[in-house]
Protein backbone atom coordinates (compact mmCIF):
# COMPACT_ATOMS: atom_id res chain seq x y z
CA UNK A 1 0.00 0.00 0.00
CA UNK A 2 3.02 2.23 0.69
CA UNK A 3 4.31 1.99 -2.39
CA UNK A 4 1.46 2.52 -4.20
CA UNK A 5 0.58 6.02 -2.34
CA UNK A 6 4.58 6.72 -3.41
CA UNK A 7 4.09 5.87 -6.74
CA UNK A 8 1.23 8.09 -7.40
CA UNK A 9 2.40 10.84 -5.88
CA UNK A 10 5.30 10.85 -8.06
CA UNK A 11 3.56 10.56 -11.18
CA UNK A 12 1.63 13.47 -9.26
CA UNK A 13 4.26 15.61 -8.84
CA UNK A 14 5.68 14.69 -12.13
CA UNK A 15 3.10 15.66 -14.29
CA UNK A 16 3.34 19.38 -12.71
CA UNK A 17 6.48 19.46 -13.21
CA UNK A 18 6.42 18.89 -16.75
CA UNK A 19 2.81 20.80 -17.05
CA UNK A 20 5.88 23.57 -15.92
CA UNK A 21 8.20 22.96 -18.38
CA UNK A 22 5.66 23.15 -21.53
CA UNK A 23 4.37 26.26 -19.96
CA UNK A 24 8.09 27.95 -19.74
CA UNK A 25 8.48 27.03 -22.99
CA UNK A 26 6.35 29.69 -24.24
CA UNK A 27 7.92 32.22 -22.38
CA UNK A 28 11.08 31.39 -21.16
CA UNK A 29 13.77 34.38 -22.23
CA UNK A 30 17.17 31.31 -21.81
CA UNK A 31 18.77 33.21 -19.41
CA UNK A 32 21.48 31.34 -17.13
CA UNK A 33 19.93 29.54 -14.01
CA UNK A 34 22.14 28.31 -11.95
CA UNK A 35 22.34 24.79 -10.64
CA UNK A 36 22.96 22.83 -7.75
CA UNK A 37 26.26 21.25 -9.27
CA UNK A 38 27.48 24.61 -10.27
CA UNK A 39 26.16 23.98 -13.78
CA UNK A 40 24.08 26.50 -15.72
CA UNK A 41 21.02 25.51 -17.24
CA UNK A 42 17.43 27.22 -18.83
CA UNK A 43 14.44 27.50 -16.57
CA UNK A 44 12.67 25.03 -19.16
CA UNK A 45 15.77 22.57 -18.59
CA UNK A 46 15.73 22.65 -15.12
CA UNK A 47 11.80 21.41 -15.33
CA UNK A 48 12.47 19.08 -17.22
CA UNK A 49 15.59 17.84 -15.04
CA UNK A 50 13.25 17.80 -11.99
CA UNK A 51 10.18 16.14 -13.87
CA UNK A 52 12.57 13.15 -14.92
CA UNK A 53 13.24 12.76 -10.98
CA UNK A 54 10.09 11.26 -9.28
CA UNK A 55 9.50 8.54 -12.54
CA UNK A 56 13.29 7.59 -11.82
CA UNK A 57 12.58 7.05 -8.69
CA UNK A 58 8.99 4.58 -9.44
CA UNK A 59 11.45 2.73 -12.24
CA UNK A 60 13.92 2.33 -9.29
CA UNK A 61 11.40 1.22 -7.14
CA UNK A 62 10.29 -1.61 -9.94
CA UNK A 63 14.05 -2.82 -10.22
CA UNK A 64 14.72 -2.99 -6.57
CA UNK A 65 10.94 -5.18 -6.24
CA UNK A 66 11.82 -7.57 -9.55
CA UNK A 67 15.31 -8.30 -8.12
CA UNK A 68 14.19 -9.49 -4.75
CA UNK A 69 11.61 -11.61 -6.27
CA UNK A 70 14.31 -13.04 -8.62
CA UNK A 71 16.63 -13.73 -5.00
CA UNK A 72 13.88 -14.52 -3.35
CA UNK A 73 14.38 -12.02 -0.59
CA UNK A 74 10.78 -10.52 -0.93
CA UNK A 75 7.65 -12.22 0.81
CA UNK A 76 5.83 -10.89 -2.27
CA UNK A 77 4.43 -12.52 -5.12
CA UNK A 78 4.48 -10.54 -7.86
CA UNK A 79 5.39 -11.73 -10.99
CA UNK A 80 7.48 -10.17 -13.91
CA UNK A 81 4.30 -9.28 -15.77
CA UNK A 82 2.99 -7.86 -12.57
CA UNK A 83 6.33 -5.09 -12.54
CA UNK A 84 5.48 -4.76 -16.41
CA UNK A 85 2.11 -3.68 -15.71
CA UNK A 86 3.03 -1.67 -12.77
CA UNK A 87 5.99 0.30 -15.29
CA UNK A 88 3.77 0.56 -18.37
CA UNK A 89 1.86 3.49 -16.70
CA UNK A 90 5.55 5.66 -15.83
CA UNK A 91 6.62 4.62 -19.85
CA UNK A 92 4.47 7.27 -21.49
CA UNK A 93 5.35 9.53 -18.98
CA UNK A 94 9.32 9.44 -19.41
CA UNK A 95 8.85 9.51 -23.09
CA UNK A 96 7.00 12.37 -23.11
CA UNK A 97 9.15 14.28 -20.69
CA UNK A 98 12.37 12.72 -23.26
CA UNK A 99 10.10 14.10 -26.20
CA UNK A 100 9.72 17.36 -24.73
CA UNK A 101 13.08 17.54 -23.64
CA UNK A 102 13.99 16.90 -27.74
CA UNK A 103 11.78 19.23 -29.05
CA UNK A 104 12.94 22.31 -26.94
CA UNK A 105 16.55 21.87 -27.74
CA UNK A 106 16.07 21.28 -31.03
CA UNK A 107 13.48 24.58 -31.25
CA UNK A 108 15.95 26.98 -29.69
CA UNK A 109 18.99 25.91 -30.85
CA UNK A 110 17.60 26.68 -34.39
CA UNK A 111 16.21 29.80 -33.30
CA UNK A 112 18.87 31.35 -31.47
CA UNK A 113 21.34 29.95 -34.23
CA UNK A 114 19.41 31.79 -37.51
CA UNK A 115 19.59 35.12 -35.07
CA UNK A 116 23.18 34.61 -33.98
CA UNK A 117 22.23 35.47 -30.40
CA UNK A 118 25.20 33.48 -28.97
CA UNK A 119 24.70 33.75 -25.55
CA UNK A 120 21.31 31.88 -25.55
CA UNK A 121 22.54 29.52 -28.41
CA UNK A 122 25.81 27.89 -26.10
CA UNK A 123 23.78 28.12 -23.02
CA UNK A 124 21.32 25.49 -24.45
CA UNK A 125 23.88 23.54 -26.72
CA UNK A 126 26.90 23.09 -24.57
CA UNK A 127 24.86 22.83 -20.81
CA UNK A 128 21.01 22.04 -21.84
CA UNK A 129 21.59 19.63 -24.22
CA UNK A 130 24.57 18.56 -22.24
CA UNK A 131 21.86 17.52 -19.22
CA UNK A 132 18.73 16.44 -20.99
CA UNK A 133 20.79 14.27 -23.21
CA UNK A 134 22.26 12.41 -19.80
CA UNK A 135 19.17 12.63 -18.18
CA UNK A 136 17.82 10.30 -20.89
CA UNK A 137 20.33 8.00 -21.64
CA UNK A 138 19.89 7.01 -17.52
CA UNK A 139 15.98 6.18 -18.67
CA UNK A 140 17.47 4.07 -21.78
CA UNK A 141 19.45 2.72 -19.01
CA UNK A 142 17.11 1.89 -16.03
CA UNK A 143 14.42 1.01 -18.06
CA UNK A 144 16.55 -1.81 -20.41
CA UNK A 145 16.96 -4.12 -17.61
CA UNK A 146 12.83 -4.96 -18.36
CA UNK A 147 13.32 -5.70 -22.03
CA UNK A 148 13.77 -8.98 -22.70
CA UNK A 149 13.14 -11.59 -26.09
CA UNK A 150 9.67 -12.41 -26.40
CA UNK A 151 10.35 -16.85 -26.41
CA UNK A 152 11.40 -14.92 -22.72
CA UNK A 153 8.07 -14.48 -21.72
CA UNK A 154 6.46 -17.52 -19.79
CA UNK A 155 2.67 -16.47 -20.17
CA UNK A 156 0.39 -14.59 -23.40
CA UNK A 157 0.29 -11.52 -20.97
CA UNK A 158 3.48 -11.02 -20.48
CA UNK A 159 4.64 -11.24 -24.14
CA UNK A 160 2.20 -8.78 -24.75
CA UNK A 161 3.10 -6.63 -21.97
CA UNK A 162 6.90 -7.22 -22.88
CA UNK A 163 6.12 -6.08 -26.44
CA UNK A 164 4.57 -2.69 -25.55
CA UNK A 165 7.57 -2.09 -23.32
CA UNK A 166 10.16 -2.81 -25.91
CA UNK A 167 8.28 -0.37 -28.46
CA UNK A 168 8.73 2.14 -26.08
CA UNK A 169 11.85 1.49 -24.69
CA UNK A 170 12.61 1.39 -28.62
CA UNK A 171 11.30 5.08 -28.68
CA UNK A 172 13.51 6.27 -26.09
CA UNK A 173 16.50 4.52 -27.25
CA UNK A 174 15.60 6.72 -30.74
CA UNK A 175 15.45 9.91 -28.60
CA UNK A 176 18.52 9.41 -26.58
CA UNK A 177 20.50 9.20 -30.07
CA UNK A 178 19.11 12.57 -31.51
CA UNK A 179 19.78 14.04 -28.31
CA UNK A 180 23.36 13.10 -28.38
CA UNK A 181 23.98 14.25 -32.07
CA UNK A 182 22.37 16.92 -31.91
CA UNK A 183 25.06 19.22 -30.44
CA UNK A 184 27.35 18.05 -32.76
CA UNK A 185 25.41 18.83 -35.36
CA UNK A 186 24.44 22.29 -34.39
CA UNK A 187 28.08 23.05 -33.38
CA UNK A 188 29.12 22.12 -36.81
CA UNK A 189 26.58 24.45 -38.01
CA UNK A 190 27.75 27.16 -35.64
CA UNK A 191 31.36 26.69 -37.44
CA UNK A 192 30.15 27.13 -41.03
CA UNK A 193 28.09 30.09 -39.86
CA UNK A 194 31.12 31.64 -38.18
CA UNK A 195 33.11 30.97 -40.91
CA UNK A 196 30.53 32.13 -43.70
CA UNK A 197 30.49 35.63 -41.56
CA UNK A 198 34.27 35.86 -41.33
CA UNK A 199 34.39 35.43 -45.25
CA UNK A 200 31.80 38.29 -45.60
CA UNK A 201 33.50 40.31 -43.57
CA UNK A 202 37.09 39.96 -45.01
CA UNK A 203 35.24 40.96 -48.53
CA UNK A 204 34.25 43.93 -47.25
CA UNK A 205 36.68 45.27 -44.90
CA UNK A 206 39.96 44.37 -45.43
CA UNK A 207 42.13 46.81 -47.79
CA UNK A 208 43.29 45.76 -51.00
CA UNK A 209 46.21 47.25 -53.73
CA UNK A 210 48.46 49.58 -52.73
CA UNK A 211 48.31 49.57 -48.85
CA UNK A 212 50.27 46.51 -48.62
CA UNK A 213 52.87 47.39 -51.89
CA UNK A 214 54.17 50.51 -50.07
CA UNK A 215 58.30 50.55 -50.36
CA UNK A 216 60.32 49.82 -47.60
CA UNK A 217 62.22 53.10 -47.27
CA UNK A 218 60.11 54.47 -44.74
CA UNK A 219 59.46 53.40 -41.13
CA UNK A 220 58.18 50.35 -40.82
CA UNK A 221 54.17 50.27 -39.41
CA UNK A 222 54.07 49.89 -35.34
CA UNK A 223 49.94 49.78 -34.89
CA UNK A 224 47.88 46.98 -36.49
CA UNK A 225 45.15 47.92 -39.46
CA UNK A 226 41.35 49.17 -38.47
CA UNK A 227 40.15 46.27 -39.91
CA UNK A 228 41.73 43.45 -37.81
CA UNK A 229 40.51 45.51 -34.55
CA UNK A 230 36.86 45.17 -36.13
CA UNK A 231 37.16 42.06 -37.12
CA UNK A 232 37.89 41.04 -33.19
CA UNK A 233 34.93 42.99 -32.28
CA UNK A 234 33.03 41.60 -35.08
CA UNK A 235 33.70 38.26 -35.15
CA UNK A 236 35.37 36.79 -31.89
CA UNK A 237 34.17 39.32 -29.13
CA UNK A 238 30.06 38.44 -29.53
CA UNK A 239 31.50 34.84 -28.52
CA UNK A 240 33.72 35.80 -25.95
CA UNK A 241 30.47 37.24 -24.11
CA UNK A 242 28.20 33.90 -25.23
CA UNK A 243 30.76 31.33 -23.16
CA UNK A 244 31.03 33.03 -19.80
CA UNK A 245 28.77 31.08 -17.85
CA UNK A 246 29.94 27.53 -19.54
CA UNK A 247 32.50 25.38 -18.05
CA UNK A 248 36.16 25.42 -19.53
CA UNK A 249 36.03 22.87 -22.16
CA UNK A 250 32.99 23.85 -23.81
CA UNK A 251 34.54 27.84 -24.00
CA UNK A 252 37.28 25.95 -25.00
CA UNK A 253 35.47 24.54 -28.03
CA UNK A 254 33.13 27.10 -28.99
CA UNK A 255 36.01 29.83 -28.93
CA UNK A 256 38.43 27.46 -30.76
CA UNK A 257 36.45 27.25 -33.49
CA UNK A 258 35.57 30.83 -33.99
CA UNK A 259 39.21 31.81 -33.75
CA UNK A 260 40.00 29.11 -36.35
CA UNK A 261 36.94 29.75 -38.53
CA UNK A 262 38.18 33.97 -38.45
CA UNK A 263 42.01 33.26 -39.08
CA UNK A 264 41.21 30.50 -41.97
CA UNK A 265 39.22 32.60 -43.64
CA UNK A 266 41.60 35.29 -43.16
CA UNK A 267 44.40 33.42 -45.06
CA UNK A 268 42.17 32.47 -47.39
CA UNK A 269 40.82 35.54 -48.60
CA UNK A 270 44.05 36.88 -49.13
CA UNK A 271 45.47 34.10 -51.25
CA UNK A 272 41.77 34.24 -52.96
CA UNK A 273 41.89 37.83 -53.99
CA UNK A 274 46.32 37.43 -54.62
CA UNK A 275 46.99 40.47 -52.35
CA UNK A 276 50.80 41.52 -53.09
CA UNK A 277 53.52 42.20 -50.16
CA UNK A 278 56.02 44.14 -50.04
CA UNK A 279 58.18 43.84 -47.20
CA UNK A 280 56.45 46.93 -45.41
CA UNK A 281 53.11 45.24 -46.79
CA UNK A 282 54.39 41.67 -45.38
CA UNK A 283 55.58 43.88 -41.36
CA UNK A 284 52.08 45.08 -41.46
CA UNK A 285 50.43 42.36 -41.81
CA UNK A 286 52.49 40.80 -39.51
CA UNK A 287 51.52 43.40 -36.97
CA UNK A 288 48.20 42.60 -37.52
CA UNK A 289 48.35 39.09 -36.80
CA UNK A 290 50.38 39.78 -33.44
CA UNK A 291 47.24 42.28 -32.82
CA UNK A 292 44.80 39.05 -32.53
CA UNK A 293 47.19 36.97 -30.12
CA UNK A 294 47.51 40.52 -27.74
CA UNK A 295 43.78 40.80 -27.95
CA UNK A 296 42.86 37.47 -27.03
CA UNK A 297 45.58 37.66 -24.52
CA UNK A 298 43.98 41.13 -22.73
CA UNK A 299 40.29 39.66 -23.18
CA UNK A 300 40.31 35.90 -22.59
CA UNK A 301 40.03 35.75 -18.38
CA UNK A 302 40.13 31.58 -18.31
CA UNK A 303 43.69 31.10 -17.95
CA UNK A 304 43.47 27.82 -19.02
CA UNK A 305 41.29 28.49 -22.73
CA UNK A 306 43.79 31.55 -23.25
CA UNK A 307 46.54 29.05 -23.41
CA UNK A 308 44.99 26.94 -25.44
CA UNK A 309 43.54 28.88 -27.78
CA UNK A 310 46.96 30.69 -28.46
CA UNK A 311 49.01 27.41 -28.81
CA UNK A 312 45.99 26.79 -31.95
CA UNK A 313 48.46 25.40 -35.05
CA UNK A 314 46.44 28.14 -37.18
CA UNK A 315 48.72 31.00 -35.48
CA UNK A 316 51.77 28.94 -36.41
CA UNK A 317 50.14 28.86 -40.12
CA UNK A 318 49.94 32.81 -39.86
CA UNK A 319 52.58 33.70 -38.95
CA UNK A 320 54.85 31.06 -40.78
CA UNK A 321 53.16 32.48 -44.25
CA UNK A 322 54.18 36.15 -43.47
CA UNK A 323 57.27 35.03 -42.89
CA UNK A 324 57.49 33.67 -46.35
CA UNK A 325 56.27 37.17 -47.28
CA UNK A 326 59.13 38.71 -45.77
CA UNK A 327 61.36 36.28 -47.75
CA UNK A 328 62.26 38.55 -50.48
CA UNK A 329 65.34 38.40 -52.63
CA UNK A 330 68.01 41.17 -52.05
CA UNK A 331 68.09 44.00 -54.41
CA UNK A 332 70.69 43.52 -57.35
CA UNK A 333 72.31 47.14 -57.54
CA UNK A 334 74.03 49.47 -55.50
CA UNK A 335 72.47 48.28 -52.21
CA UNK A 336 74.37 44.37 -52.73
CA UNK A 337 77.34 46.15 -54.33
CA UNK A 338 78.41 48.80 -51.44
CA UNK A 339 77.20 46.65 -48.69
CA UNK A 340 75.13 49.73 -47.34
CA UNK A 341 72.92 46.98 -45.92
CA UNK A 342 69.21 45.87 -46.71
CA UNK A 343 67.63 47.44 -49.48
CA UNK A 344 64.01 48.05 -49.76
CA UNK A 345 63.31 44.72 -51.73
CA UNK A 346 65.22 42.40 -48.94
CA UNK A 347 65.21 40.99 -45.60
CA UNK A 348 68.23 38.13 -44.66
CA UNK A 349 67.51 35.12 -47.64
CA UNK A 350 65.88 31.79 -46.99
CA UNK A 351 67.98 29.22 -45.78
CA UNK A 352 68.66 26.31 -47.86
CA UNK A 353 67.11 24.06 -45.53
CA UNK A 354 63.99 26.29 -45.47
CA UNK A 355 64.50 26.64 -49.56
CA UNK A 356 64.60 23.29 -49.88
CA UNK A 357 61.28 22.32 -47.82
CA UNK A 358 58.96 24.42 -49.87
CA UNK A 359 58.17 21.61 -52.09
CA UNK A 360 55.08 19.90 -50.50
CA UNK A 361 51.46 21.04 -48.86
CA UNK A 362 52.65 21.84 -45.66
CA UNK A 363 56.11 23.67 -44.88
CA UNK A 364 57.76 23.35 -41.52
CA UNK A 365 60.91 26.39 -40.88
CA UNK A 366 63.26 25.86 -38.25
CA UNK A 367 66.22 27.15 -37.38
CA UNK A 368 66.72 30.08 -39.88
CA UNK A 369 67.69 33.46 -38.78
CA UNK A 370 65.75 36.61 -38.44
CA UNK A 371 64.94 38.35 -40.83
CA UNK A 372 65.00 41.97 -39.03
CA UNK A 373 64.98 43.20 -36.10
CA UNK A 374 62.04 44.13 -35.72
CA UNK A 375 60.62 40.44 -36.13
CA UNK A 376 63.59 40.06 -33.26
CA UNK A 377 61.77 42.59 -31.26
CA UNK A 378 58.29 40.71 -31.86
CA UNK A 379 59.70 36.99 -31.13
CA UNK A 380 58.76 35.52 -34.25
CA UNK A 381 62.42 34.30 -35.41
CA UNK A 382 61.65 31.31 -37.02
CA UNK A 383 63.71 29.15 -34.31
CA UNK A 384 60.01 27.30 -33.97
CA UNK A 385 58.36 25.43 -36.04
CA UNK A 386 55.61 26.89 -38.13
CA UNK A 387 53.38 24.84 -40.58
CA UNK A 388 52.39 26.58 -43.82
CA UNK A 389 49.94 25.19 -46.09
CA UNK A 390 50.36 26.01 -49.51
CA UNK A 391 53.85 27.77 -49.20
CA UNK A 392 53.99 28.44 -52.95
CA UNK A 393 51.04 30.23 -53.48
CA UNK A 394 52.40 32.95 -50.63
CA UNK A 395 55.66 32.86 -52.07
CA UNK A 396 53.86 34.17 -55.28
CA UNK A 397 52.67 37.08 -53.31
CA UNK A 398 55.94 38.78 -52.79
CA UNK A 399 56.11 41.59 -54.81
CA UNK A 400 59.79 40.94 -55.43
CA UNK A 401 60.83 37.15 -55.79
CA UNK A 402 57.09 36.15 -56.46
CA UNK A 403 56.01 34.36 -59.50
CA UNK A 404 56.28 36.00 -62.84
CA UNK A 405 54.91 36.27 -66.22
CA UNK A 406 57.50 36.63 -68.46
CA UNK A 407 56.73 38.24 -71.63
CA UNK A 408 59.38 38.87 -75.00
CA UNK A 409 60.13 42.37 -75.74
CA UNK A 410 58.21 43.55 -78.98
CA UNK A 411 60.95 43.54 -80.98
CA UNK A 412 61.17 39.88 -81.23
CA UNK A 413 57.26 39.46 -81.90
CA UNK A 414 56.38 38.68 -84.74
CA UNK A 415 54.51 41.82 -85.33
CA UNK A 416 57.69 44.14 -84.97
CA UNK A 417 59.51 41.83 -88.07
CA UNK A 418 57.06 42.16 -90.55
Amino acid sequence: MKMVLMCTRDKYFSFVVVSQALASMLTDKCRPIPLADGDYSTLTTKHLFDAYQPLMGVVANQKVEEKSNKTGASNGTHSRSDHLESLLPILPRLLMTCDAALNWCHMKTHQFLASWSLGSFLLVTQCDLKILADQTRQVQCAIQPFVCDPYQCSSQLESQLNSLVNEMFQNLADICGQLQTLSGIKMKQYSERSSHMAIDYFQGAMPLGKVWRKKSNQEFPSDPNQYIEQALEHLIEPVIMGVGQLKTTAQLGALSMAVMAMCETWMQHILKEKIKFSLYGAHQLLIDVMRVRTWLSQYLQNEEVKQSILALDIFKSLTGAVILLKRQPRRRGIGAITGDGPSEYSTSSMSDQSRGSISGGLTPFSGSECSSEHDQDLGICDTDNYTIPNPEAWLALRVHGGARTWKLPTCFTRDAVE
